[in-house]
């Protein structure tokens, strides 16, 4: 009697605390689709451009969550030339036929790459993205090493903080025109990047948005934006030539550190814009009429620049220690 008792309490106990005592079993995902993990909606809806009726969206997600940890794409979601492709749709079954006829099955359109989605997946080389994505959301590649190339179609809109942070085997990347923001870290660490086009719909480049990418050549940042925040291109050692339009009218802290090559800059330099940075020449527009304090500081690698008759104000100790 007495274990009969005992086997009743715990099994009381376990229905009372089991969900808690095993969380770490909780499921993050809705359902898997050769090799892929989806969280799905059900808000249906007539999608006019492609003549399609959908039960829902599906938002591709990291199978542990959105704090999960790497996982291990499933070859079912390799082409045969080993590069990701993303579906712009997804048809799921209902289990609880055997029949596989339209009645029992749903389609989802795939409109986000979720947080974390691909986190320290070994990509193995491409992934190519639908132009049903509207949003690449926080981490969704960070960190996957064997990324090589992405296409980001114009229907993105959103590219989130760290998308691409790490992603050291990325050698290119086109941001479409859909863009008007670069958040924090998106690129940084991508360390293999050597050509970079930002469409002149930005508006602002983060912090740290580019940092260390080491092997990038030429950055041209296009007249639509207004602001480069701290670190957006520190340890950008690689650079041979920087431009920056007239439309910008701050630059962060740290933005352009160890930034090495030549700065062409026809905006008006706000204090600190270019502190230890490595440029060894400067050309400033004749836009310009002010250069603000330790603008230039710590240059030491500086050895020639020109400064045009328009300029108007120096700020103080703008170019300390430039030796």
């Amino acid at each position: 009697m007495k274990r009969q008792n005992i086997i009743i309490l715990l099994a009381t106990l376990l229905n009372l605390v089991g969900a808690k005592a095993f969380a770490q079993n909780e499921v993050y995902f809705d359902v898997e689709v050769e090799g892929l993990y989806y969280r799905l909606t059900n808000d249906s809806y007539y999608d006019e451009a492609s003549y399609t009726y959908y039960d829902g969206t599906a938002t591709i997600v990291n199978p542990s969550g959105d704090d999960g940890n790497s996982w291990e794409i499933q070859p079912a979601a390799y082409q045969e030339n080993g590069e990701l492709i993303i579906p712009s749709s997804i048809t799921v079954y209902d289990d609880n036929y055997e029949s596989w006829d339209s009645e029992y099955q749903k389609t989802y359109c795939v409109t986000a790459i979720g947080k974390k989605a691909f986190y320290g997946c070994w990509i193995s080389a491409s992934v190519f993205v639908p132009s049903s994505v509207t949003m690449i959301d926080d981490n969704a590649f960070s960190h996957s090493y064997g990324l090589t190339s992405i296409n980001i179609p114009n229907s993105v809109t959103k590219i989130g903080n760290s998308a691409f942070n790490g992603c050291s085997n990325l050698v290119s990347v086109d941001i479409p025109a859909s863009v008007t923001s670069i958040g924090d870290d998106t690129f940084s660490g991508c360390s293999s990047m050597s050509s970079l086009t930002i469409p002149n719909t930005v508006i602002s480049i983060g912090k740290s948005a580019f940092a260390r990418c080491s092997n990038l050549k030429i950055l041209n940042i296009p007249n639509s934006v207004t602001s480069i925040e701290d670190g957006a291109f520190s340890s950008c050692s690689g650079l041979t030539s920087v431009y920056i339009p007239i439309s910008v009218t701050n630059i962060g802290r740290n933005a352009f550190y160890e930034c090495s090559g030549k700065l062409t800059v026809n905006c008006n330099i706000v204090n600190n814009a270019f502190s230890s940075s490595s440029f060894n020449e400067v050309i400033i527009g004749n836009d310009v009429t002010d250069i603000g304090s330790y603008a230039f500081s710590y240059c030491s690698h500086l050895t020639n620049i020109s400064i045009p008759n328009c300029v108007t104000s120096i700020g103080y100790q703008a170019f300390y220690y430039c030796i």
